[in-house]
């Protein structure tokens, strides 16, 4: 059997099935001879430590698994006897062959090792959801079916946590069982005493991400709505207010009167010229545009106060994070030059002597493949462009102009909100699209002036 050692000094003992092991742990189990860490050995006497249990040392299927730093992950052996003489984690005891279990990975690929720096906040994180009560695969799945970009930015903001809660000898229960927003708020204040260049940058990923987290394993569900938390959030200014991308826009008349007179000739000018008008008359994303295929395309006719009037039905995907929306973009066919279904037809009539192949409605002349929505932007800043509109100004401003436009005729912010596609009660549209015409304020003195002076 396994001898323990002294804790004091001296030589350790050696076990003698297996020289190769020192016993300085005294009396081992499977749970405490098989775990691995990324930290350094606790006991400076100790010229083992830890952490060469990783580097495979033993005949077993323990192998590297870039914990994080500071946690310990027992592989547990289905016997629940302790290792004996001659038997190891895979072999075979009194006869008997088993084999050992380790805890099923998560899909997404862990980021816990020595260099991440992020990794005590999914330590954090995976100790909070195991005292509420998630098992290990329920953890694994949270993690793994959650937006990436938010996932990254989360363990970034439960890594400051993690070391407030460090600093200050504050166990995960603490935190679950008492009121959680005052140990926020005392993380925040922390912060904001140390300062430097990303001091506000931390305290909002702090706020926002522990609080979230918190939300969901604390006996506080809405965190974030409270009052101490607000209060001192407006102390400290880390009220985020959105910005407008411009702060005037350009006139779409502008772009307009430029089409009118303007000739397309060549393929990619009169996709150009169909993708400018479908923007135009229906506020189209450049993502919506990107996924456009040929199939989505329904041609129809009604009959409107006697008369046929032909439309057209594009079926669209709006995409928010994880969530799909299913959106319909109705055209109604008109007399005039602007006609945006005239302009498609055109487009489909090139796009089938060009023998395009793929589905997708619009194509990438330079790559020849279907279109990103990149390459969407990109053709529609050429059209602005050539119609006189400087920078900062870029393709997806048209939708801005538009909503402009449509907003200072009289148009209703819920008719608005159905015409882009937004949903109804949003007030996006006031807040980030509609915006002040740009003119030349100069002018406008000059021509007063002459009013007054023909007076």
């Amino acid at each position: 059997g396994l001898e323990g050692g002294s804790e004091t000094g001296g030589s350790p003992k050696i076990c003698q099935t297996h020289p190769f092991f020192p016993l300085r742990f005294g009396p081992a189990t499977a749970s405490s001879i098989f775990c691995t860490t990324s930290s350094p050995p606790s006991n400076p006497k100790d010229p083992i430590g830890t952490e060469q249990t990783t580097k495979g040392t033993f005949n077993s299927p323990v192998h590297t698994t870039g914990l994080v730093h500071g946690q310990v992950q027992p592989i547990v052996s289905q016997d629940p006897l302790p290792i004996e003489s001659g038997s190891m984690s895979n072999g075979t005891r009194n006869g008997k062959t088993y084999e050992s279990t380790t805890p099923k990975a998560s899909a997404r690929k862990p980021f816990s090792s020595i260099d991440d720096k992020y990794a005590d906040g999914e330590l954090l994180y995976r100790k909070l959801a195991e005292l509420s009560g998630l098992n290990e695969v329920t953890i694994g799945q949270l993690i793994s079916e959650s937006n990436w970009k938010t996932w990254r930015k989360r363990r970034a903001g439960l890594s400051l946590m993690h070391q407030y809660m460090k600093l200050n000898n504050i166990s995960p229960e603490t935190i679950l069982n008492d009121r959680p927003d005052v140990h926020v708020v005392n993380a925040l204040a922390w912060i904001n005493d140390k300062g430097g260049k990303s001091r506000k940058s931390n305290l909002v990923s702090l706020k926002t991400h522990t609080s979230a987290v918190l939300a969901q394993f604390s006996s506080m569900p809405r965190i974030s709505d409270s009052p101490l938390i607000k209060n001192f959030s407006r102390c400290l200014n880390l009220n985020i207010e959105s910005k407008a991308r411009y702060a005037v826009i350009w006139e779409i008349k502008i772009l307009l009167n430029h089409i009118q007179t303007t000739t397309f000739t060549t393929p990619e000018e009169i996709q150009s010229k169909a993708m400018t008008l479908l923007v135009c008359f229906s506020a189209a994303r450049m993502t919506e545009l990107s996924r456009i295929q040929l199939n989505d395309l329904t041609f129809s006719s009604t009959l409107n106060q006697n008369k046929k009037q032909n439309l057209l039905t594009i079926t669209t995907q709006i995409k928010k994070g994880n969530t799909i929306r299913n959106e319909k973009i109705i055209l109604k066919q008109t007399s005039n030059s602007l006609c945006p279904i005239k302009a498609i037809n055109e487009w489909i009539l090139v796009r089938n002597a060009l023998k395009l192949k793929p589905s997708s409605f619009f194509w990438n002349f330079q790559k020849q493949t279907q279109p990103t929505s990149f390459y969407c932007s990109k053709t529609l800043t050429s059209v602005i462009r050539n119609a006189g509109i400087l920078p900062p100004y870029n393709g997806p401003s048209i939708r801005h102009a538009v909503m402009t436009k449509l907003r200072q005729k009289g148009a209703s912010i819920y008719e608005v909100n159905a015409f882009s596609r937004h949903v109804l009660t949003s007030t996006v549209v006031d807040a980030f699209y509609n915006r002040p015409i740009q003119r030349d304020l100069g002018n406008l003195l000059i021509d007063q002036d002459r009013v007054n002076y023909t007076r």
